[in-house]
């Protein structure tokens, strides 16, 4: 009902209101007609204006709005990591102001090359400092380097020795998730990465390891795995039950039980938009009858992604 309400509020206002006016709110933010209008002329420049074209966006914009709203709800942007990560942007971004034309042209005839297949990856990392935190590093000795590159040169070979790179991941990477992942990355695409690790998965072959490349934090080494012509996008919908960080085993079973009941009502019939009203604990798209619209590789968990995948027919 609150999509419905919103839509209908969208042509009301373009036909008899100024764009000053709200368009909609969500919570206590109002979003004028004039900076969707901006929205979507930037995001549509060769667009008809029609109603369903303005309609479609606005699906859309809606879901980006509350997803940022969620997202300053919890605090995300005071975050470590996506502060160290918006840091890592900007120094990406910076030098691309400054490319002669020749040269931007062909990153972009590279970028567009790079859109057209995904990269199944796994990863080794061994940092300077030790132990590792997720923090930015500072003050790193020449000793610390030295350190991590007898490591890696250790690892290295290993591997030519013949020794699984799963299992030298599971063993000495950096990586906190390598525990886990055994150093599994998943399908990655172009602009998943920093541009100097896409540039070595793309170039590698099947199989093949990377020499150990350097970053701020310590020395990576790449291992692509295969490669597949892109997808596309996906619409999906989902019901995410929480569990606390410091959650206890009981507290654990209780949320995996639940989720058990709510998949076996979805089998037998229950309507999905139900359930998510009811259950779903993601306040980005629960306004949205859970639906995330547009997830492609790279924009969640790896093992999210292999389940989704698996998934072959529409409603599945």
């Amino acid at each position: 009902m609150m999509k419905k309400t919103i839509l209908l509020t969208l042509f009301c206002f373009y036909l008899q209101y100024s764009s000053a006016q709200v368009l909609f709110t969500y919570g206590k933010h109002p979003v004028t007609l004039d900076e969707y209008t901006a929205s979507f002329e930037k995001n549509n420049p060769d667009s008809i204006h029609s109603k369903s074209a303005f309609k479609t966006y606005l699906n859309l914009y809606v879901n980006y709005r509350l997803k940022v709203k969620a997202a300053y709800d919890l605090k995300m942007d005071t975050l470590s990591n996506q502060i160290a990560d918006r840091q890592a942007f900007e120094e990406q971004i910076k030098s691309i102001h400054l490319l002669d034309a020749p040269t931007l042209d062909k990153l972009v005839e590279e970028a567009v090359q790079h859109r057209q297949e995904e990269i199944e990856l796994s990863h080794i990392f061994i940092a300077f400092k030790q132990p590792y935190t997720e923090t930015e590093p500072t003050n790193i000795s020449k000793e610390e380097k030295e350190i991590a590159e007898r490591k890696i040169t250790e690892i290295q070979q290993r591997l030519k020795n013949g020794e699984p790179f799963d299992e030298l991941a599971a063993l000495y990477s950096n990586d906190p998730e390598a525990k886990n992942n055994k150093g599994y990355l998943g399908f990655i695409k172009a602009f998943t990465l920093p541009y100097h690790f896409e540039q070595v998965a793309y170039s590698l072959h099947n199989g093949e390891i990377s020499k150990p490349i350097i970053s701020d934090a310590g020395l990576h080494l790449f291992k692509r795995i295969s490669n597949k012509k892109i997808d596309g996008s996906l619409s999906i919908a989902q019901i995410l039950i929480t569990i606390p960080e410091d959650a206890k085993a009981t507290t654990i079973n209780e949320r995996e039980l639940l989720a058990n009941n709510i998949y076996k009502e979805a089998l037998k019939g229950a309507s999905f938009d139900s359930l998510v009203a009811l259950y779903s604990e993601d306040r980005s798209s629960n306004n949205n009858n859970g639906i995330l619209v547009g997830m492609e590789t790279g924009d969640f968990d790896p093992v999210f992604e292999q389940q989704i995948k698996a998934l072959q027919q529409d409603g599945q």
